[in-house]
């Protein structure tokens, strides 16, 4: 009986170090997990790679909370030292809605199974929003044609100041000019530059445009006078992006140009890219050689002061050029428009997919650099696709995308509330549906750097180009992309 007892307080004594144990060890894995996961203090988690975004966003996060209740947080790289989106979607606690930049990062998150297909929404609001995008401006991939809402949008082309046109045909003449460049083809766009570039040398002269002809104004104005050369295009152009009409000639998309196998079929319209670009360094303030080719030498900021001094009837860029001419001349940057990149279209290429080629040459180049994506695995889809809708349709929301980050809404209706007049010029192109799909945005990375070399290197570091010289860069580009 005593052994019994004694057996059973051991077993006891035992049994009470053992809970002792057990309940240190896990209050001890407690607070390490909280240490390593602390609890959410924020409702739903946005990442973005833009920095403005990513500043401002304590303006919308406030707004949002005061009228939803909900807590939003907003991290990206700039801020938080995390390489990239690749590294918060591996997170233990990924976004659930994040912006995409650039086609690479859309296939890693479509791969990775992180792209909700909007067409699955479950709010008919958000549906609604998103199937009011533009055909032109959708983020698609594979089966997916609309997977982001645009954030802002851009435009890029030839930059000219509408006043420049009258002074070269006088003020009555000026919008039927202005009109008529924007519909005209290569040819004609080719005639007229040619014969702004005799006037410019002799002072007289006339052009035809679409079957209209425009004489010369024979007593420069002071604007006149001031003109050296027809265009500015500086060494750090994106000349992919000039390519954009080429490529219109035969893929429908981005995601149609990024899953092609090969491009050989674009060659002879790549060909014909290259004699635009013949046509623009020819005619510009340095002309060609090395100089023009050195990015040191015709920097961008070199060439907006150009442009504001009024050496130039038209600069090749995007709308981002209009702060940097708003610090140089602000009344200079007050009436500031687009007119589309012309190319020749020879009806011997064969085109794709039934492509209107009375587009290419009449419709702006329009690309977004920021969509918003919803994560396919968050948990708080309702709650993501109600923050979109609130994005899209507060006034409170849209003034500040607008006048802060200084973005341009696709459903932005009220085109005086934007300050930048090259945005405002794009918002009309994309109001008549007058604009181009960004295709270039499917070109690979590596792809992209070598063909941006090989133009700056051994083309406009050379004076003189010929027909041969535009066969061998496309069937350089045809090569480069079958390598990738």
């Amino acid at each position: 009986m005593q052994i019994y007892r004694l057996k059973s307080c051991n077993l006891a004594l035992i049994f009470c170090l053992f809970l002792l144990f057990f309940c240190g060890c896990k209050k001890q894995d407690s607070s390490i997990s909280e240490t390593i996961s602390p609890p959410r203090d924020y409702d739903m988690l946005i990442y973005s790679g833009s920095d403005e975004f990513v500043s401002n966003f304590s303006l919308l996060e406030n707004e949002y909370r005061n009228n939803s209740g909900i807590i939003i947080k907003c991290v990206g790289s700039a801020y938080d030292n995390v390489n990239n989106l690749e590294s918060y979607m591996g997170s233990k606690d990924p976004p659930d809605i994040f912006t995409i930049e650039n086609f690479d990062e859309l296939t890693q998150r479509y791969q990775a199974g992180d792209i909700m297909d909007f067409i699955n929404a479950s709010e008919e609001d958000f549906r609604e929003i998103t199937e009011g995008i533009p055909e032109s401006l959708r983020l698609g991939l594979n089966d997916i044609n609309n997977c982001g809402v645009p954030l802002t949008y851009r435009g890029f082309g030839f930059v000219f100041n509408p006043k420049t046109i009258g002074a070269l045909f006088g003020e009555s003449r000026m919008q039927s000019v202005i009109n008529d460049l924007k519909k005209c083809n290569f040819e004609d766009f080719k005639s007229f530059v040619d014969s702004v570039s005799s006037y410019i040398e002799n002072g007289d002269g006339s052009v035809s445009i679409n079957k209209s002809n425009y004489p010369f104004l024979t007593n420069k104005t002071a604007l006149a006078s001031n003109l050296s050369s027809v265009f500015l295009m500086s060494a750090e152009t994106s000349y992919e992006t000039l390519m954009n009409p080429a490529l219109a000639c035969h893929f429908v998309s981005a995601s149609d140009l990024k899953n092609s196998q090969t491009i050989s079929n674009a060659t002879k319209s790549i060909s014909k890219f290259m004699e635009m670009l013949d046509m623009i360094s020819s005619k510009t303030l340095l002309g060609r050689g090395v100089s023009f080719a050195d990015p040191e030498i015709n920097s961008q900021s070199q060439a907006l002061k150009n442009f504001v001094s009024g050496q130039a009837l038209f600069l090749v860029a995007d709308d981002t050029v209009f702060q940097g001419i708003k610090k140089l001349n602000p009344e200079f940057s007050e009436h500031l428009m687009f007119l589309p990149l012309k190319t020749r279209v020879d009806d011997e290429i064969v085109f794709a997919n039934g492509i209107d080629l009375g587009k290419i040459n009449s419709h702006l180049t329009v690309f977004c650099p920021y969509y918003i994506a919803i994560n396919a695995k968050t948990e708080h889809s309702k709650m993501a696709q109600d923050f979109i809708i609130w994005l899209f349709t507060s006034p409170v929301a849209q003034k500040i995308l607008i006048e802060n980050l200084k973005f341009v809404p696709y459903n932005c209706n009220d085109i005086s509330s934007i300050e930048n007049s090259l945005s405002r010029s794009v918002m009309q192109y994309v109001s008549t549906s007058s604009t181009l799909p960004a295709i270039f945005t499917g070109v690979e990375e590596a792809w992209k750097t070598v063909i941006n070399q090989r133009i700056l290197k051994f083309y406009l570091a050379k004076n003189v180009w010929d027909s041969e010289d535009y066969k061998n860069f496309a069937n350089f580009c045809a090569r480069k992309w079958n390598k990738n």
